[in-house]
């Protein structure tokens, strides 16, 4: 009896599932200098609400005065647009207070990113621009960041079905025969 009550509870577990999430590979930013430069990439987004998103990026070495934490990224939905990155009179900051993970460096030296976001604003289906840009204006031309392999995972957040199911194969696991 107890398989069976463990099979039912990893069925509804399997047909609940966790929060579904969609990939988009970015690529390459390309060098971008002090000048308003710019990378954009429109992707099609068909889930459901956004929770939040997972950065992932391999930093190159910087050249002249710029610092990898002088990248900006914009992402921009349907619905509204979420800003990570220097703003002005903020330069280099925001990163770590916007997000969980390691920040870019405030200096020249690459490295992987790795970072988490909660997001609002980024809400339904439709189409999402992200654009990185050297966010420094004081930056000047050879002042240039890049960043390559960039990959943006948009976390859907669960349905109300599936947490439902979730929580009846909990009570099913848990359940004890008498």
């Amino acid at each position: 009896m107890k398989f069976a009550s463990f099979a039912a509870a990893a069925a509804l577990m399997t047909v609940a599932g966790a929060a579904s999430a969609q990939v988009f590979n970015f690529g390459s930013t390309g060098p971008l200098d002090g000048f308003g430069a710019q990378a954009s990439q429109v992707f099609n987004y068909a889930g459901g609400a956004v929770s939040g998103f997972h950065l992932s990026a391999s930093m190159l070495e910087t050249l002249g005065f710029a610092y990898n934490s002088d990248m900006q990224l914009t992402i921009t939905g349907p619905n509204g647009s979420f800003v990570v990155g220097p703003t002005f009179g903020n330069p280099g900051g925001a990163w770590g207070a916007l997000g969980t993970g390691t920040p870019p460096p405030d200096g020249s030296a690459g490295g992987q990113l790795e970072m988490d976001f909660v997001t609002a604003g980024l809400d339904g289906p439709g189409q999402y621009t992200v654009t990185f840009m050297n966010g420094y204006s004081f930056n000047a031309v050879g002042d240039t960041i890049q960043w390559d392999n960039v990959v943006i995972t948009l976390a859907e957040v669960p349905a109300p079905g599936s947490v439902a199911l979730l929580g009846l194969g909990g009570l099913i696991a848990t359940r004890r025969r008498r």
